[in-house]
């Protein structure tokens, strides 16, 4: 009911209702005005008469562009229907964009809009108010694909799921598995993954102690096909962490010595996302202890004590370097310490590894080059302070896993006469853990609906008969995001 016709009804109604109940209903017909998440203004264009229209967002009057809104049309004239994939390059639509027509519909839940290249196009309020909100909100393609929000930590316990509740079933090497990729538990593997998103990292229990297992569980998790669930390096698929060289290859990890908390591989382009270290062997029970660091809450503190340190670490790019193990080859990446989302500006990556380089190019500035010097040496500190520091032990059967870009992670030295400590390890990208978590909330979702498939769908029909029987006026068909349509 649009504010005129509600005008209309009070004064009709004035002889039969109570002045109390006429606040009341006033009181509720504004307060739902005031809930509609989008406003209309229309205006003269120029010396011309035609009216041109412009979309705000009520709650932060934020104006959305005619082009932005216009690339956020699903009609089969703007994406392709399967996919939501869109048809169009950038340059191939109208320049400038208008909106020449607006409406809030169906109690203004919906909005209807003719652009100045003749197109309609019909959208539900609430999805432009929440993408307009953050980009990170939802999707277009896929509407639910917001990540969950990082947990930052400072001493939080590592959370320990039991291989058996992941994976379907005991497995040996990945070549084990003639029938494909073992299946997984999606609501285990949604409580993963979880975790991996908004802690960083997970320890996953007892998990069976074969040469290449850390491979068969990374492309478990992640469902990919082939080795290319792992990313590979110039030490293969998988590298082997001991008192000793892997193979030919040379590093300070492969010795019993202690290693402060550092990132895997900054030199490498694009960097490993998520890292696993399987126990496979580890007799050390007294020495060799296990530490991580919140990289992203060690940086948010330094920003928090002093931005100017954190300015310069975030925008001076050092280079970072490895001669591939046996001076080979050479393996060099050019970046900040701490890298930051140019849109949202929150912490995205944190490089760190003493090891690696980092090293600092020659500035002109030299209080610039100075500051760059003390905001590394500070940096370093918080990273190595025992209240930033989570220790654990690695039991035989676990595998740590952990963001690379983010958690930090080291060890205390080791007594070889203690027995052997061999941890295999390997990487995957983000996006192997990304694909998990939104397939398994899938799954879950899907089972949600089939156990109360009949009960909805009976309320469902119900609910239809009662709208259409309330209905008055135009009415409005709306996908699920929008599509194209013709005003009458």
């Amino acid at each position: 009911m649009g504010y005129g016709r509600f005008q209309k009804f009070l004064l009709l109604a004035k002889s039969n209702l109570d002045s109390t109940m006429i606040a009341r209903l006033s009181k509720h017909f504004h307060k739902k005005l005031q809930k509609r998440s989008i406003s209309i203004f229309a205006a003269l264009h120029g010396s011309s008469s035609n009216k041109k229209y412009r979309i705000f967002t009520s709650d932060t009057h934020l104006e959305l562009h005619p082009q932005w809104l216009r690339e956020r049309c699903l009609s089969p004239l703007s994406v392709q229907q399967e996919t939501l994939q869109p048809l169009h390059q950038p340059h191939e639509f109208c320049w400038p964009m208008d909106i020449e027509t607006a409406a809030l519909t169906d109690d203004g839940t919906v909005l209807r809009l003719r652009f100045s290249d003749g197109h309609d196009s019909t959208f539900q309020v609430q999805d432009l108010e929440k993408e307009a909100s953050s980009l990170a909100n939802c999707g277009v393609q896929q509407k639910d694909n917001q990540m969950p929000t990082p947990i930052l930590w400072t001493d939080a316990e590592v959370m320990r799921i039991p291989y058996e509740d992941l994976v379907d079933g005991v497995h040996g090497e990945i070549q084990d598995h003639p029938d494909g990729i073992p299946s997984t538990f999606p609501s285990q593997i949604f409580k993963l993954t979880e975790r991996l998103l908004t802690h960083g990292h997970v320890i996953v229990t007892n998990t069976p102690s074969n040469n290449m297992q850390v491979a068969a569980f990374a492309q478990a998790l992640t469902q990919f096909q082939g080795f290319s669930s792992v990313r590979a390096t110039n030490w293969g698929p998988v590298f082997n962490v001991r008192s000793e060289p892997d193979a030919e290859l040379k590093d300070l990890a492969y010795t019993s010595s202690a290693l402060s908390p550092h990132v895997d591989n900054p030199y490498r382009n694009p960097n490993p996302g998520f890292q696993l270290l399987h126990a496979l062997e580890n007799k050390c029970t007294m020495t060799g202890g296990s530490l991580a660091v919140d990289g992203s809450e060690v940086a948010r503190q330094l920003r928090e004590e002093n931005p100017e340190m954190f300015r310069v670490l975030s925008t001076v790019a050092c280079r970072w370097e490895n001669d591939g193990g046996d001076k080979s080859t050479a393996l060099v990446y050019f970046g900040p310490q701490i890298s930051c989302n140019p849109t949202t500006d929150e912490v995205e990556q944190i490089r760190y590894s003493p090891k690696s380089g980092g090293y600092a190019p020659a500035i002109a500035d030299p209080d610039e080059m100075d500051l760059l010097f003390r905001a590394r040496r500070r940096f370093a500190e918080l990273l190595n302070e025992d209240k930033n520091t989570v220790r654990f032990h690695l039991n035989e059967g676990d595998i740590w896993m952990f963001n690379n870009l983010r958690v930090l992670h080291g060890r205390d030295e080791f007594d070889v006469n203690e027995g052997t400590r061999h941890f295999q390890g390997c990487y995957i990208d983000v996006d192997g853990v990304q694909s998990a978590y939104f397939r398994s909330k899938y799954l879950l979702q899907e089972e949600a609906e089939d156990v109360e498939g009949k009960e909805e769908n009976s309320s469902k029909s119900d609910k239809k008969k009662l709208i259409k029987s309330r209905s008055f006026g135009s009415s409005v068909e709306v996908w699920d995001t929008a599509r194209a349509s013709d005003f009458t």
